[in-house]
C-alpha cells in the first residue's frame, strides 16, 4: 500500500489546480469544450445543472469540478449531472459517461469531483472507460450505468489507476452483463483501484488486480477477488458475498461483515483479522487465516486434494447448534484460544484433519451484548476478555461493549474476592443485601446460597464459567 500513497495523494487531494480556471457555461457552454479548450492544470469549474455530454479527458491532467469546490455544499453533487442517455446523444462514440484515454510514458492525473455521472452505455465502462491514467472521482454519485464489462467503470492498462472517495455507487448499473467486472482490469499487476469512504449498493466488484476498499458501506453487494488481491479495511458490509476465485486473495481486517459469507475456491485462501462475521465463513482454498474474530454462523473448510493449513486464533465461533468447524481428511487445522458456543463441545469438530492443534478451546456463552440486533460486543464478564481466559488475550473482534452487574454484589465496579466475602456475610452473618437479589444470583438458580459463592469462587480463581446473565 505504501508505494500507492504518492498517487492516490496526488488524485484526490482537493486543492485548486495551478493553472487557469475555465468556467461552464461562463467560459465554454459545455463541458467537453472547456476540456478542448484547457491546458494541463487547469480547472474546468461547473455550475449546477444537467448537461448531457459525453467526455474525453483528452489526455490531459485537470480538476473537473462542480461548484462544490467553492462551498463544499454536497447538494452540488446531486444538482451536477454529467448525462450519457443514448436516446438523447446517440450511440455514435464509446458510450462511456467519462472516457480517460492517455498516452505513455507519462499518463497524465485528473480529478474529477461533485456530479452524479449517469445514463452511461458502452461495451467497455458504462460509466468511467480508464485506460493510461491516473483518475480520481471525489464526492460523486455513479448511478444507472451498464456495460457488457464493467457497468461503473473499466481500467485497463498498465500505468492506470483508479481512486473513488466519498462516492456513491447506486444499483442498476450491472443490468445488461451482471456476470462481468465491476471494474475489470487487463495486463499486468501495475493497476490499483481504490475505494474509500464510499456508499455502495447492489453492485457487483471484480478487479483483475489489486483493490483496496476502505471505509466504506457496502450493501446488497458481490465482491470478486479473481486472480488478484482484494484488501478490505474499516468497512461495513451487509448481505453481500465475498469470493476468493482462481489464485485470489482476500486480507479483511478491522471490518463488519452482517448477514454476509465469505467463500475461497480451491485455488485461492483468505486472511481475517479483527473483523466480525453474521454469516458462513467456506474455504476450499490453499489456506485460511482467522485472528482476533467473531463468526456467528460457521467455518467450513471443504474438502481438499492437497495440503492445506488453516489457523483460527483468538476468535470466537457461535453456531446455532451445527458443528462450529467442518474440515476435510487432509487437512491440518489448528485453533488457539478460541471460544466455541452454541454447539455440543463433543461434536464442534466435523472432519477428521491428518493434523489437530487445540490449545485453550473453551465452550462458555461468549455473553454478546445483542446478537439479535447484530450486537457482538460482549459483556464484561464474557470470558473472551483477557482477564476472564487463560490465553490472557481479547478472544473475538469487538471486546466488551456492555455491563453486566451480576457477581459485583458489592457494586464497586469490579468482581473479586471481596464479591466473594460480601455474599458470605449476607448468606451465613446477616450482612447488607446486595442491591438486586439478581446481582447476587450468579449461577441463575432462583436462589442466592452457597452454591453461588462456589460458582463465583470457580470463576475468579479457576477459570470457571462468568457470572450468568440477569434473565428476568
Amino acid at each position: 500500500m505504501k508505494n500507492l500513497i504518492p498517487i492516490i495523494l496526488l488524485i484526490i487531494s482537493s486543492h485548486l489546480c495551478s493553472g487557469a480556471v475555465m468556467t461552464v457555461p461562463g467560459d465554454s457552454e459545455t463541458i467537453q469544450a472547456a476540456i478542448k479548450g484547457a491546458s494541463n492544470w487547469d480547472t474546468v469549474l461547473v455550475a449546477d445543472g444537467h448537461y448531457f455530454e459525453r467526455l474525453s479527458l483528452l489526455n490531459k491532467s485537470l480538476l473537473i469540478t462542480s461548484e462544490i469546490m467553492l462551498d463544499g455544499d454536497t447538494m452540488h453533487m446531486h444538482n451536477t449531472i454529467l448525462d450519457g442517455d443514448p436516446a438523447v446523444l446517440g450511440s455514435v462514440d464509446t458510450g462511456s459517461v467519462v472516457r480517460a484515454d492517455g498516452y505513455l510514458p507519462d499518463p497524465p492525473s485528473a480529478l474529477i469531483r461533485g456530479f452524479t455521472i449517469q445514463n452511461g452505455f458502452s461495451e467497455k465502462g458504462g460509466g468511467i472507460y480508464c485506460r493510461l491514467y491516473n483518475l480520481g472521482l471525489r464526492q460523486c454519485v455513479l448511478r444507472d450505468n451498464v456495460a457488457t464489462k464493467g457497468g461503473v467503470a473499466y481500467l485497463f492498462h498498465s500505468g492506470s489507476s483508479l481512486v473513488l472517495d466519498s462516492c456513491t455507487i447506486e444499483g442498476g448499473n450491472q443490468s445488461i452483463a451482471s456476470h462481468f467486472s465491476w471494474v475489470k482490469t487487463i495486463m499486468d499487476s501495475t493497476k490499483v483501484c481504490v475505494l474509500k469512504n464510499c456508499v455502495i449498493s447492489e453492485t457487483q466488484i471484480r478487479p483483475r488486480y489489486s483493490t483496496y476498499l476502505l471505509d466504506s458501506e457496502l450493501d446488497a453487494c458481490t465482491l470478486s477477488a479473481y486472480q488478484s488481491n482484494y484488501f478490505i479495511t474499516n468497512s461495513e458490509l451487509d448481505n453481500c458475498y465475498i469470493e476468493a476465485i482462481d489464485d485470489g486473495a482476500l486480507i479483511i481486517e478491522n471490518s463488519l461483515l452482517f448477514s454476509s459469507d465469505i467463500h475461497c475456491d480451491a485455488f485461492s485462501g483468505a486472511e481475517i483479522s479483527h473483523s466480525m462475521i453474521e454469516g458462513q465463513v467456506t474455504s476450499s482454498g490453499y489456506w485460511l487465516d482467522m485472528d482476533n474474530s467473531t463468526v456467528n454462523g460457521s467455518v467450513d473448510l471443504g474438502l481438499h486434494s492437497s495440503a492445506h493449513h488453516t489457523v483460527i486464533q483468538n476468535c470466537i465461533i457461535a453456531t446455532d447448534g451445527n458443528p462450529a468447524v467442518t474440515c476435510g481428511s487432509p487437512d491440518s487445522l489448528s485453533v488457539i484460544c478460541c471460544d466455541i458456543s452454541g454447539c455440543d463441545p463433543a461434536a464442534w469438530l466435523h472432519g477428521s484433519p491428518v493434523q489437530l492443534d487445540t490449545s485453550n478451546v473453551f465452550f462458555f456463552d461468549p455473553q454478546f451484548c445483542d446478537p439479535n440486533l447484530s450486537d457482538y460486543m460482549v459483556y464484561n464478564t464474557s470470558p473472551c476478555l483477557p482477564q476472564h481466559n487463560n490465553c490472557g488475550v481479547l478472544i473475538g473482534a469487538l471486546g466488551y461493549g456492555c455491563y453486566s452487574p451480576n457477581g459485583d454484589v458489592n457494586g464497586s465496579g469490579d468482581i473479586d474476592l471481596d464479591d466473594v466475602i460480601y455474599l458470605i456475610q449476607y448468606i451465613f452473618a446477616d450482612g447488607p443485601p446486595p442491591e438486586s437479589i439478581d446481582i447476587a444470583d450468579v449461577d441463575c438458580s432462583g436462589n442466592v446460597d452457597i452454591d453461588d459463592v462456589v460458582y463465583l469462587i470457580q470463576y475468579i480463581f479457576a477459570n470457571g464459567p462468568p457470572p450468568c446473565l440477569s434473565r428476568g
